[in-house]
């Protein structure tokens, strides 16, 4: 998958959602009737600037997450209150206690310790948003993860409901992290002269339950990823074509996938604890 016309482009948060150009998360919504989430959006972005940072500096007047009243059931006023404050995550109060308690079970682990101490370094970018078009539909896309070190690595931060790996793997599938991370590696791939990153993508997952934290390299579902981007970015570039209703994949019944193979062996798993437990 080849993706031209990168361009570097330094902007907020707030920005970044704002440009035209398509996420994965847009290009998940062509095949669902998802709406825009946009607090969960926000405290992902707010726990991801609270882990890079110092403690120290969390209440500093420079913040980027600060805590904000609650506007709930007042939306007008929120939006001024977004308009007047361009360049924050507004969190509520009860939602700065969790990003702050999910910031600092991310900053005890080992990864993110590594991850922050090569912040200085030049060709290691944080929150830097990457526009690129992609060759073969034409389609813009942008690219914004946690830590990019350019030709190498790229790391992203997520909050998950659990983060064991059974579960962490189905919320992959569901939530299109494959297809993000098929986007982000290979437009930096491209981007290099690369096939491939040498350090790969990882995802540090931090359970909103538990506040455990864990690291997964996704290079198993790289090319599983790309198969879903190709797709989605051919329906993309067919409906800014016209205005003809493309149905989705859920407006007509259909046979659930079978068990996956980590399904089955969890399965396999439960009978044999129980058969050792209680003898049939």
């Amino acid at each position: 998958m080849t993706w031209v016309d990168h361009e570097d482009y330094p902007c907020s948060i707030r920005e970044h959602h704002e440009h035209p150009a398509l996420g994965s998360t847009a290009l998940r919504r062509l095949f669902t009737a998802e709406e825009p989430r946009k607090n969960t959006a926000n405290l992902g972005n707010a726990v991801g600037w609270l882990a890079i940072t110092e403690r120290a500096q969390w209440d500093a007047p420079s913040a980027v997450v600060v805590q904000r009243e609650d506007f709930r059931g007042r939306p007008e006023a929120l939006k001024q209150w977004e308009r007047d404050h361009p360049d924050v995550i507004g969190l509520t109060k009860a939602q700065m206690v969790e990003a702050r308690e999910l910031a600092n079970a991310l900053q005890a682990h080992p990864h993110i310790e590594a991850l922050v101490g090569s912040l200085h370094v030049e060709h290691v970018k944080h929150e830097h948003t990457v526009i690129a078009t992609h060759a073969q539909t034409g389609v813009v896309c942008k690219a914004r993860p946690d830590f990019r070190v350019d030709g190498l690595r790229i790391d992203d931060i997520k909050i998950t409901r659990e983060s064991d790996p059974s579960d962490f793997a189905r919320q992959v599938r569901q939530h299109w992290l494959h297809v993000q991370a098929a986007l982000y590696h290979d437009i930096d791939c491209t981007r290099h002269g690369l096939t491939r990153l040498r350090d790969g993508y990882t995802i540090i997952a931090v359970s909103r339950a538990t506040k455990r934290v864990a690291a997964f390299g996704l290079a198993n579902w790289l090319d599983e990823g790309r198969k879903v981007l190709d797709a989605a970015l051919r329906l993309a570039a067919y409906r800014a074509e016209g205005d003809a209703h493309v149905p989705t994949m859920w407006e007509r019944p259909q046979q659930l996938p079978p068990p996956s193979r980590w399904d089955q062996e969890l399965t396999k798993r439960i009978v044999r604890h129980v058969d050792r437990v209680i003898p049939r």
